[in-house]
């Protein structure tokens, strides 16, 4: 990769990182719903498996964990892309202002799948209501909101010691092994595969 590909990926996920900081309180819209009734009007049952009721629940998490979590990620980077450095040309801006807000909604997609189905299969019917009962109290409000303020560090923090495991363990690699690219300044070149 060149220098200006990393730097142009450094800036993406440090943007994205810091996507979470930019709304200040989420709101909480609590819709209800009546069951669907038939032409008499009585309630029409539906049966639903214990697993398909647990995967209610993880979404409904979620949706007091973060409101409107679509719309909190598009205000965010919009926020995040407003300040974007006055070092990056303005065509480069906007192909990032363009291609994260894609990229971002099109992986916030996967998350949201990924965070229920995680929920459903590690949580209980039991744990699952009550970790919805918390969340929906003052002080599960409040926590949410501060999980999300720590979200961007947190990331930041994971992103950084991923980047220097990596670098250290291709230095020690190229220290054990020989590598075709010596490491500049310090820094470790990931090594040319000799297989064929």
């Amino acid at each position: 990769m060149t220098h200006r590909l990393l730097k142009a990926l450094s800036l993406s996920f440090s943007l994205l990182a810091g996507t979470v900081n930019a709304q200040s309180e989420p709101t909480q819209t609590v819709v209800v719903q009546a069951p669907p009734r038939n032409e008499a009007g009585e309630p029409l049952l539906r049966v639903v498996t214990e697993d398909g009721l647990k995967a209610e629940y993880a979404a409904r998490l979620l949706a007091v964990t973060v409101p409107d979590l679509e719309k909190f990620v598009r205000e965010a980077m919009a926020a995040q892309f407003a300040n974007l450095s006055s070092s990056v040309p303005a065509a480069e801006a906007a192909w990032l202002r363009k291609t994260m807000a894609e990229l971002t909604l099109t992986h916030i997609r996967t998350f949201v799948q990924n965070y229920e189905r995680l929920y459903a299969q590690n949580f209980t019917l039991e744990e699952l209501s009550a970790l919805i009962a918390f969340r929906e109290t003052e002080m599960g409000q409040s926590i949410s909101r501060k999980e999300l303020g720590m979200g961007p560090e947190v990331a930041r923090a994971q992103f950084e010691m991923q980047q220097a495991m990596t670098m250290d363990f291709f230095t020690r690699y190229c220290q054990q092994f020989s590598c075709d690219d010596k490491p500049a300044s310090g820094t470790a070149v990931a090594p040319k595969s000799n297989r064929h």
